[in-house]
């Protein structure tokens, strides 16, 4: 029953992670500063610097669209761990349901420990604040 609220509560923080991903990956390809919430020329809370710079793309991929995965790889596996009678329709998921919660901790762990080297590129190498980014780190906390 907890453990169900927990699964619950981690599907809801990762839709919302997953609208929010989407929003900062729809922000670095439109390359507007308008997109950014508190964000102002100038200022110390720019998303738009954050998500324009050079720290945005590991390997050509968007960090935001790295994100993206992310959450979306989250709320699958933990939708599967919700609704196990899944794999009884899709006999392919079988293999992956008894290192379901495996996989959801290395996803959430491997999650935290991103956010913190990209807040760390935020605070010390950019000198400025993402408030998006911040959600989105709040979120990854949530679900570890």
């Amino acid at each position: 029953m907890i453990k169900d609220r927990m699964l619950q509560g981690v599907l809801i923080i990762s839709f919302f992670g997953i609208i929010l991903a989407a929003y900062l990956t729809y922000g670095y390809y439109t390359s507007t500063a308008e997109f950014c919430i508190g964000g102002e020329k100038g200022g110390s809370v720019r998303c738009d610097v954050v998500n324009q710079s050079v720290y945005a793309e590991i390997f050509g991929v968007t960090v935001a669209g790295l994100g993206l995965l992310g959450y979306i790889s989250i709320f699958l596996l933990a939708y599967l761990k919700l609704h196990p009678s899944l794999s009884k329709k899709y006999p392919k998921l079988k293999p992956l349901m008894p290192h379901a919660d495996a996989l959801l901790l290395t996803f959430a762990a491997f999650s935290v420990a991103m956010k913190l080297y990209f807040n760390y590129l935020q605070f010390v190498v950019l000198k400025t604040i993402c408030i998006l980014c911040e959600v989105s780190a709040f979120f990854v906390l949530a679900i570890f």
